[in-house]
């Protein structure tokens, strides 16, 4: 990265001067490559720089977003936006919540960290369907949980969806999980589980 900054700073560096210096036709194509090359990424690093945030939250190009959290990923991106111990006697699991961010979300079942040769599974269901002001705007199905290894703890993927494209950003909406299948071996297999609903990665 540093070489690559590096690089670029000599080549803009080279065209200013050639700018500055050159006359004739050579001077209007190196000027031309210096509002081409240098100019204008500057202009568009400021800019991207001014209003990050809004743009990771979706308020405008709302495209960008993903790459942007990619590279600067804000300090709270995976503070969770509803979470709820897992429990043997309880099936529906209701959350109300509003996304802060555009991208790829997830409603995962969290629980320990998973030895390196250790795989999760389970035959657990989970449905997922989320409202706003009682209508129903999102409704998904998962049969398979997809194992995950984290840093702490590990767990199963079970509902993916997109923001804004399936569900809109910096709404307030309700959200009801319902789980079936044997919670109690589960949890006696893996330890304390969490119902938990963030933000998931754009990769």
């Amino acid at each position: 990265m540093i070489l690559l900054l590096s690089i670029y700073v000599i080549i803009a560096l080279s065209l200013i001067s050639g700018a500055i210096f050159l006359k004739g036709l050579l001077k209007k194509i190196v000027l031309s490559l210096t509002v081409v090359l240098v100019i204008l990424p500057l202009c568009f690093i400021l800019f991207v720089a001014v209003f990050r945030s809004s743009i990771q939250q979706g308020k405008f190009l709302s495209g960008l977003g993903p790459i942007l959290i990619l590279i600067a990923p804000p300090q709270d991106l995976h503070e969770p936006l509803g979470i709820q111990n897992l429990d043997p006697n309880k099936r529906e699991y209701r959350f109300e919540f509003q996304h802060k961010y555009v991208g790829n979300h997830d409603v995962n079942l969290s629980f320990r960290k998973l030895e390196s040769m250790e795989s999760a599974h389970t035959n657990l269901e989970i449905q997922y369907a989320a409202s706003i002001e009682g209508r129903t705007v999102l409704s998904q199905t998962s049969h398979k949980g997809w194992p995950y290894w984290g840093m702490k703890n590990s767990g199963l993927m079970f509902i993916s969806y997109n923001v804004p494209q399936d569900l809109p950003v910096g709404k307030k909406l309700s959200a009801v999980v319902t789980v079936h299948g044997d919670i109690a071996a589960l949890i006696k297999k893996y330890g304390p589980t969490q119902l938990v609903i963030h933000k998931g990665s754009d990769l």
